[in-house]
Order: C-alpha cells, then sequence, then structure tokens
C-alpha cells in the first residue's frame, strides 16, 4: 500500500491537556501508512439537520480508528471502553441510570420513567459495543427529553451526548486522545496556522472588563496607540458588559482588510476613546529575537506551528547581520513553556543545526513507521547552543532538546521536561469536529532516547525560589519546592508507560531567586532581556568557546555555574534571614528522628469561611543538627496541599515553630481530610514523613430565589418594550437557605448581539455590612446596582462628586452579604437597539465564595455553580425561580472503616425534574420527579477506600437545581502490626 505524506502536529502540555498529541493530519492513514479499513462501517461525522444519535455514527468511526491504528492494542480493553461510554452518557443526560450486576450480562436501563433490561454480548470487539451503543442509543431518544441534555447548544442537543461517551471512551485509552467539537476544532486550526487576520493584542478578563494584557509590537493594535491596562468596552458597537473572552476574540479577527472599531477606557483619560483599526495579518507565537551582549542571540520559540522552521531561518540571519562581528557566538534557543506543534517543523528546525544523523523515529505496535534523518543542507555556523526548556515544554520541544542533546549539539538548561512522546492522529470528520488519536510513540536520536513519561533532563538543572517577607516579617509567597510539584505526563490517569526509564539527575542543580518583577507586559524581547535564566544561558554560551556537548565544553562551563550557584545561594540565605530563619548550610543528616506537632487553635479545626492561623512545631530528638530542614504538605483533598514550612538550622532537642495563615472556601465540606507531610535537609533528601487527618468543619450554605420584572418607566411608560427605549429589569433576590452569602451576584449577557446594549449588567447583591453586621457607612454617595445610595456620614479629607455617578465608598471593614430570609432588589439597565431580532438576555445568579465546593470543583458538575435562565424583553416579562430543597436523612460520618452505606432522602419543589445520587464520579441513583412537589431518594453505596465525595442533585422543571454533598473517608481497618 502506498505511504500518504501527511505533518504530524505535536499540540500538547501541562497547559494544554485537552488539545495535547503528536498529530498526523488526515483522513484515515495512520501514522504507519496503514489505511482504516473504514469503507463499510466508517461514517466521518454528520450534517447537522440529518443527526440521529441512533446511528452512533461518531462513535463507530472513533472504535473502527482505534481498532486499527491505536498504538498499543494490549491498552484497549471493549469491557472498559464500554463502561466509561455509559459513564459519559450519564454525566450528559441526567435523566439516564445504567446498573450492571458484577458478573451478570445483563444491563438495566432507566431513562426517566421507563426501566428495560437488555443482555449485553460479550464485549470482545468494535462490533458488539458498536451495536449495543446503538440499541442503547434507540431507547434514550425514544424516553428521554431534549430539554434534559445538559448541552450548550441547546436547540441541537442530543450530538452532545455522543460527544460525552465517545470521549469517555477515549479517556479511557490515554490523556490525549480526544474527539474535538467543531468550534474547538476550528480555533486549533488558527492556532496551528501561525496567522490570522487581526489587531495583535493579547486580552484578559480582569474583575468582569475585557482588558488589554499587552499590544504586540509591529501591529494595527500597537500603532493605532492601544496600550497595556486599556479596558474595551465596545467592539463594533457592542457592549462587552459580561462578554467572554471567546466571544470577544471572534468579533475582533476578522478578514485581512477589514475594519473594526473598539472604544476603550483608560485611567489617565476623562472620556472613552474611540478607535477604528484595519485588520492584518497576525502571526501567533511569533518567533522572535534579540542580540545579547557578546554576539550572542536568544532566539525565542513559543510553539511549533506551520511556519516555525522558515521564520527562525530568518530569524537567525537577521542577528547575525547584527552581530558586531557579522556572526553570531552562541544561540540560546528558548522553548520554556512551548507545548509543541507540527513534528515536521520540529524536525526542521533541529536539522538546521545537525549536518546528519538521526532526528527522531516514530513506532507503533512494535513497529518502526517512520526515521527522520538530518540532512547536510543549510545547516547553521558551528557556533555554541543552548536549549532553554522547562516543566511545560513538550512534544515537539522535546525533540528539538532530545535530539540536540543525543548528539550533543546543545547544553540543556533548565528543568526536566514535560514527558509527552506520544503521536497522534488527526482526522477530520464532516460536521467539523476532528477526531485525536494516539498511534504512535516518538523516540528522540540516535540510541532511541525515551521522551514519554520521563521528559528530557537538563544537563544545568534552574530551580528558581520565591521568598517574600509581609511588613510584619511572616512569609508571603515563599516557594521553595514548588517546582517539584509541578505536573507532567507521567501525572496524568492512562498516561503510555514509559518503558519503566528512570529520569536522568542533571549534571548541575542550582537554586535561584526569582526577581518579583518578571510578569511581562509588553513584548518577548523586553521580557527576556531582563529574565535571569536567558543571562545564565548566555555566560554559559561565553564560556564554551565550542559547538559542541562535550565533557570538556561542560567542564569549561563550571565557572558560570559555580558564581550563579553562589549567588543564588548567598541571595536566598539573605532572604530566608530576613524571615528570621538560619539558613546555615551544614552536613546532610544521615539519620533524623523529629517529633512534629501541628497546632490548628483552640478550637483544634479547620473551619470553612475563616481565616485561621496554624503553627507546624518540629523537634530535633535527634543527636545531630538538621540544616536548611524545610517541610511540604500534600493533600487530594487540598487542605493544605501544596504549602510550605521553613525551619532552617535545627539543633538537637531545639524545637522550632512556622506558622502560616490557612483560609478555606466558604462552601468547603466537613471531613477529616488526609494530609502528608514531608520534611526535608538541605541535601533535598526525605528525612521524615507524617501522616495526620485533618478535622474539617463546613457550614450551612446560601440558597438564592428570584424574581424579575420589567419596568420601562425610562422609556414611554406603556409596558411594552420599544426599540429606542432604555428600559429597568428588576430583580430581587432572597436568600432561603441557612446560611449568608458572601459574594453573590447577579449577571446579565446579551443574547442579542448589536439587538441591545446591556447599560447596567452585573450586579452586587446583597447589603454593605460591617464585622459586627450593622448597616456600613456610605462615606459618599454614588450609583450602584442601578440605584443612587446617599452618604450617610461625612469625610471631611473626600472630594464631595455633586453628580453621584460614580460608585459608592463604604467605611473599610465592611463586605457585602444577604442573611437568611432577607431579600434584596436592583435593576439592570438594557437599552433596545433599533431592530426587528428578538431581545434576548441570559441571567445568572450565583454566589462566587458560599457554593457547594466539593460538588462543584470536586465533582466537577460545575454547571450547578449558578442557576441561568434566558429571558426575551416581550410585552410581560416577570417570572420566579426558586430552587429546589434537598434534605438527606441518613447521618454520614466523617470517616468510617465500613464500606457499605445507605443515602436517603427528601427533595422537594414546585414542580421537580429529577433527582441524582453520585458516589465521586459515578451515578447510583435516579429519581424521577414528574412534577412532584415531594421526591424521595436512597442509594445503597459502596465506598473505595480512601475519601469518598457523595453528591446529591435535584432539578425543577424550570431547570433551577440545588446540591447536597457530603465526604466520607473509609479508613483501612487496623492490621495486626498496627498501633493502637
Amino acid at each position: 500500500m502506498a505511504r500518504v505524506a501527511k505533518p504530524l502536529l505535536m499540540v500538547a502540555a501541562a497547559g494544554l491537556m485537552s488539545l495535547g498529541g503528536v498529530w498526523l493530519i488526515g483522513n484515515g492513514t495512520a501514522a504507519n501508512g496503514r489505511t482504516a479499513s473504514l469503507s463499510n462501517q466508517s461514517f466521518h461525522g454528520f450534517k447537522l439537520g440529518s443527526y440521529k444519535l441512533e446511528r452512533m455514527a461518531l462513535a463507530k468511526t472513533t472504535l473502527f480508528n482505534v481498532h486499527e491504528n491505536y498504538v498499543d492494542m494490549e491498552r484497549v480493553d471493549y469491557e472498559e471502553l464500554f463502561e466509561a461510554s455509559l459513564s459519559g452518557i450519564e454525566r450528559t443526560l441526567p435523566t439516564a441510570l445504567f446498573r450492571r450486576v458484577p458478573g451478570s450480562s445483563m444491563l438495566h436501563i432507566q431513562v426517566g420513567d421507563h426501566r428495560s433490561v437488555i443482555e449485553l454480548p460479550e464485549m470482545n470487539g468494535v462490533e458488539p459495543l458498536v451495536s449495543t451503543l446503538q440499541e442503547i442509543a434507540v431507547l434514550l431518544t425514544a424516553h428521554a427529553s431534549p430539554s434534559d441534555i445538559e448541552a450548550e447548544d441547546p436547540e441541537n442537543p442530543w450530538p452532545s451526548v455522543e460527544y460525552a461517551l465517545v470521549n469517555s471512551i477515549l479517556g479511557e485509552l490515554d490523556p490525549h486522545s480526544r474527539l474535538l467539537p467543531p468550534e474547538d476544532s476550528r480555533e486549533m486550526d488558527v492556532e496551528n496556522s501561525g496567522e490570522f487576520g487581526g489587531l495583535g493584542i493579547t486580552i484578559v478578563e480582569r474583575g468582569g472588563v475585557l482588558t488589554v494584557d499587552y499590544p504586540l509590537p509591529d501591529t494595527p493594535a500597537f500603532e493605532a496607540g492601544i496600550k497595556s491596562g486599556d479596558r474595551i468596552v465596545r467592539i463594533d458597537g457592542e457592549s462587552t458588559i459580561n462578554m467572554g473572552l471567546e466571544d470577544a476574540v471572534s468579533l475582533l479577527r476578522g478578514r485581512i482588510g477589514t475594519k473594526v472599531t473598539v472604544v476603550i477606557e483608560r485611567d489617565e483619560a476623562t472620556e472613552p476613546i474611540e478607535v477604528e483599526i484595519t485588520r492584518a495579518r497576525i502571526k501567533i507565537n511569533p518567533v522572535e529575537g534579540m542580540l545579547l551582549e557578546g554576539d550572542i542571540g536568544i532566539v525565542s520559540v513559543k510553539s511549533f506551528h506551520a511556519n516555525v522552521a522558515p521564520d527562525l531561518e530568518l530569524t537567525l540571519k537577521r542577528l547575525a547581520d547584527e552581530a558586531k562581528s557579522g556572526r553570531l557566538k552562541g544561540v540560546i534557543l528558548d522553548l520554556r513553556g512551548n507545548p509543541g506543534g507540527y513534528l515536521h517543523q520540529a524536525v526542521r528546525v533541529v536539522d538546521l543545526f545537525l549536518e546528519e544523523g538521526a532526528i527522531v523515529k516514530t513506532k507503533s505496535r512494535g513497529r518502526v513507521d517512520d526515521e527522520e534523518m538530518a540532512k547536510a543542507a543549510r545547516t547553521q555556523p558551528q557556533y555554541p547552543l543552548a536549549v532553554l526548556v522547562s516543566s511545560g515544554s513538550a512534544s515537539a520541544s522535546e525533540i528539538v532538546a532530545g535530539a540536540l542533546r543525543a548528539h550533543n549539539r546543545a547544553i540543556v538548561i533548565g528543568e526536566r521536561t514535560f514527558g509527552k512522546g506520544s503521536v497522534q492522529n488527526l482526522e477530520g470528520l464532516s460536521d467539523g469536529s476532528k477526531l485525536k488519536l494516539t498511534v504512535a510513540q516518538y523516540f528522540t536520536g540516535p540510541v532511541d532516547q525515551v521522551i514519554q513519561g520521563v521528559g528530557v533532563p537538563a544537563d544545568i538543572e534552574l530551580v528558581s525560589v520565591v521568598l517574600a517577607a509581609n511588613k510584619d516579617g511572616t512569609a508571603k509567597s515563599s516557594l521553595y519546592h514548588w517546582r517539584d510539584r509541578v505536573r507532567r505526563e507521567a501525572d496524568y490517569d492512562n498516561h503510555l508507560d514509559s518503558q519503566a526509564v528512570q529520569a536522568k539527575p542533571a549534571m548541575h542543580s542550582i537554586r535561584y531567586l526569582r526577581p518579583s518583577n518578571l510578569r511581562r507586559t509588553d513584548s518577548t524581547l523586553n521580557h527576556l532581556a531582563r529574565d535571569p535564566e536567558v543571562m545564565f544561558a548566555r555566560d554559559v554560551l561565553a564560556a564554551a568557546k565550542g559547538a559542541k556537548r562535550t565533557a570538556e565544553i561542560l567542564a569549561r562551563v563550571a565557572g558560570p555555574v559555580k558564581r550563579l550557584r553562589d549567588a543564588g545561594d548567598a541571595d536566598i540565605t539573605a532572604a530566608f534571614e530576613a524571615l528570621g530563619i538560619d539558613w546555615t548550610a551544614g552536613a546532610a543528616t544521615p539519620e533524623a528522628s523529629l517529633d512534629v506537632r501541628l497546632d490548628l487553635g483552640p478550637d483544634a479545626v479547620l473551619k470553612a469561611g475563616e481565616e485561621e492561623r496554624i503553627w507546624l512545631e518540629v523537634t530535633n530528638k535527634g543527636n545531630a543538627p538538621i540544616y536548611r530542614l524545610t517541610g511540604t504538605s500534600a493533600s487530594e483533598a487540598e487542605v493544605l496541599d501544596g504549602r510550605e514550612y521553613f525551619f532552617g538550622r535545627l539543633d538537637p532537642g531545639e524545637t522550632l515553630k512556622w506558622s502560616q495563615v490557612v483560609s478555606l472556601g466558604e462552601g468547603y465540606p466537613t471531613e477529616d481530610a488526609p494530609v502528608e507531610f514531608s520534611f526535608m535537609d538541605g541535601s533535598d533528601q526525605v528525612i521524615h514523613e507524617w501522616d495526620i487527618q485533618l478535622p474539617v468543619r463546613g457550614h450551612a450554605l446560601p440558597s438564592l430565589n428570584f424574581t424579575y420584572a420589567l419596568d420601562d418607566a425610562k422609556g414611554d411608560g406603556d409596558g411594552v418594550p420599544e426599540a429606542g427605549e432604555t428600559i429597568d429589569l428588576a430583580i430581587t433576590v432572597t436568600n432561603v437557605g441557612e446560611g449568608a452569602t458572601q459574594e453573590a451576584f447577579a449577571r446579565l449577557k446579551n443574547g442579542s448581539g448589536k439587538g441591545l446594549d446591556l447599560v447596567v449588567g452585573t450586579l452586587e447583591v446583597g447589603e454593605m455590612r460591617t464585622a459586627e453586621g450593622e448597616p456600613c457607612p456610605v462615606v459618599r454617595g454614588g450609583t450602584e446596582n442601578g440605584r443612587v445610595v446617599l452618604p450617610t456620614v461625612t469625610d471631611t479629607d473626600a472630594e464631595v462628586d455633586a453628580d453621584m455617578s460614580g460608585p459608592p465608598r463604604y467605611a473599610s471593614g465592611c463586605a457585602r452579604s444577604l442573611k437568611p430570609g432577607e431579600a434584596w432588589t436592583g435593576s439592570f439597565q438594557v437599552k433596545l437597539a433599533e431592530s426587528d431580532s428578538p431581545w434576548r438576555v441570559d441571567l445568572s445568579v450565583g454566589d462566587a465564595e458560599a457554593y457547594d465546593y466539593a460538588a462543584v470543583m470536586r465533582s466537577s458538575f460545575y454547571d450547578t455553580f449558578t442557576d441561568k435562565v434566558t429571558i426575551e424583553l416581550g410585552e410581560t416579562v416577570e417570572a420566579e425561580y426558586s430552587p429546589p430543597k434537598v434534605e438527606v436523612t441518613t447521618p454520614l460520618p466523617s470517616k468510617t472503616s465500613v464500606s457499605a452505606m445507605p443515602v436517603s432522602g427528601l427533595a422537594s419543589d414546585e414542580a421537580l425534574a429529577h433527582v441524582t445520587v453520585w458516589l465521586n464520579d459515578k451515578k447510583v441513583a435516579l429519581s424521577q420527579g414528574d412534577g412532584l412537589q415531594a421526591v424521595p431518594f436512597h442509594a445503597d453505596l459502596d465506598l473505595v477506600s480512601g475519601t469518598n465525595v457523595i453528591t446529591v442533585i435535584a432539578t425543577d422543571q424550570s431547570g433551577m437545581q440545588s446540591t447536597w454533598s457530603g465526604v466520607t473517608l473509609l479508613e483501612s481497618p487496623p492490621g495486626p502490626d498496627d498501633e493502637e
């Protein structure tokens, strides 16, 4: 069969796991050239108008691709894939529940009120799995309502079910295989093309406002005078109030040569500034380079898009022309944080620096599929070369760093890389989605260096340390071991095996004190010019005076290594001394004996929503001093996770304490949270470990009822919204829960584009109160939440704001809250444009602090964070929404040694839709509401060892949701050798 040449793409890493992988762009051809046998079975996507879930077309395509092309069929267990597909359906369709008795071939299916049982075939291949999914899909479409599906597109929800089940299947294989929906697929195409039509700015959301992070040099935005910190308030006449970043980007991008008008607010400007900008070709993550002292060039490559290699070659030529000597005396290739990109571009980049030899080899199913070799043409001069990498350097970045290191062409400086060495086939489907499937692994250099799960080690490891003190001398944002906690490929579930290869240690390891002013606010070049790692790499290359990574060269750079290590150690020692810590260096501790105690204060517990100071106390019970003693804590429950504790020198018999302020979120649950403490001396070796269970106590949370009504008093007063009018949408929020709100909000989002304009789109719900709960004094009056707030006290130092147009100013120490049983009213303002389209807004109500943390963050029910409704501003706009109430009647212990435990209770509302019960990520019970006012629920739980999160979700027929969650720790029964 003829080989079809297609470019490999590797976009992946710590920050881009959802788009991770080495990709082969194609339509059925794998990395080894085998064409998938899909002529009779394959269906590449769907046309939305003819989509039918019963066909399971996407699932069928995916599974046949897995069968034909997946990298390692020993990892494919069709029984597990089937179970994963059921979980995906249950997540997306709350009214679906699947139960299977262990060891039985009977699957019990509940879809709404319908119950049935089907006999499962032996899941030994694609055909039985697909046919069973098709049978289940028939039941789903016959008995489920489209309104029950949790989909981004309510008008076409059924594809979301298939996307969910397919991605559950792929997630069972590895972290990088995925089906990308059409919108994600289009955005990925733009990112990987390396350019688009736009303005040349990066934007972020700060406090709900679209803000310019920085403009790129020599772009339309830069030339138009757009500055860092500018707030974008309108795009082509459309208000950006509560506009998402993706929506804003889609409006700002467009065809090259077209114009877009933006209105910005700037701190020093008294009026909004309107700017018309013509879109131009903008390079995404361009290759940027500058000349450093000594004619050494620094070149930053942020991703391996389609034009990286030619851009790099041009940049290197420009830098050589700028050099005083007429040639470069060294180059730093900065790949830090580069998540990957096209494999063929990575190969071309390596080829620029090598004359011969193997660059990368891909293997799948035990065979070699392809090998890329370097060629002598267009090779760069033999100057010293350093590659800067970090834990976020992945895929294509690792091929470049690994191949250049393997050929002894470059010194690798920085951190061990991410460790992603897998190849993905990227296949476009006819609905605009893309199937990304892992089809091979790659190996670098002439000796087949393993990357997967291991990464590329640095020759010279650079470890940044952050140490800062508060005014009272206590530590602020102090991080010494933080780089040890960075997640890499091997930390992700279902990652490919790394063939038991261990990461090699660095030849040199250097800690340095990270400057506090490294935040990027303008161009990459200005940022790099003050980067300490770049300056160190420059010194290394200046000392190297040779193009090869030889033992002689590595020995020659010992001078810069020692200088930086000594300077870093001195800086860190001085910073610790400023914190009152003796950071004297000394011998490693051969045998340590520590007594550890944690003091949680007088109540001996951590309380949700309260700021508390804790003390970690250590006593040296040994006979020798311990030098540079530090501690870290880790917890899956996130209590004290990632904390660091500093003690320094600890003499025999001496006791030292380290205090920290701990503040758990308002919605944190009651639990006994396992925490692991590790203690290290100056050698960075663990000398003592201590495991405890921390008692955490949650408290009652608010629950928000809301009503809204239209008021067109600002219009003609006839109660009918009309084009050209500015209307008020009054909302009353009532706290029907048992706890007070903390940061309650109500937000409108424009659903009609230019059809309407949000004048006031965000309301802060609740009354400002003192710490004692009294009304907060108003120092300066102003306008807030659509209403005028008058001053209640006089501030002689404050200027009088006569027009009251600005926000009010309150006395210090106040906070906004809504107590149980209290109601609050505010008004949105909406200006209606001259348009025939329906005026539609989306209303969201919630609390940014006091929410069910266990349900939202630990069980991933993100949609329960707020309640959302869509409002059409017609003649009658008035409605009331109230969340269901969930009561659990069975006691839930914070810890137990018995795995079987029941959970029962009652959900109540005016008209319930359904109630679901979840144990961790598994749905264990479903009760249909059918419009009833009260629905009981029950589930028999089979707890797993460790922490268990139980979540109950009640949904009413208007879409309002309430959650109840509890956490219990299943302890292992004590063994005969365990202490009492």
